[in-house]
């Protein structure tokens, strides 16, 4: 960016970079006076959450069957690592 800046031929990279940074700190400018409630109490109200039935019977699910694709990672891992041998021989059925 250093080059880009003393370079004094190449008009049309300095004026976008310095349109650029006048944008992002008017941006910053609006943004910070539009906001007028920026205390920490925003942040530190709590969201009050109900478990029903059914939420604890998709989480009950979820804990039983798992991601199929993690299934299958974690079969693929022990196959790779139980045999001993490097060949990339299980990967050909993906590369068609």
């Amino acid at each position: 960016m250093l080059e880009y800046l003393l370079d004094f031929t190449n008009t049309y990279a300095l004026y976008s970079i310095y349109v650029g940074l006048v944008l992002g700190l008017l941006l910053k400018l609006w943004f910070d006076w539009s906001v007028k409630e920026t205390s920490i109490d925003l942040l530190a109200r709590k969201i009050q959450v109900k478990l029903t039935t059914h939420d604890i019977m998709i989480q009950r699910k979820s804990r039983v069957l798992p991601n199929r694709l993690l299934i299958w990672m974690i079969k693929y891992i022990r196959n790779k690592t139980g045999t001993g041998d490097d060949s990339e021989a299980t990967l050909i059925s993906f590369q068609s």
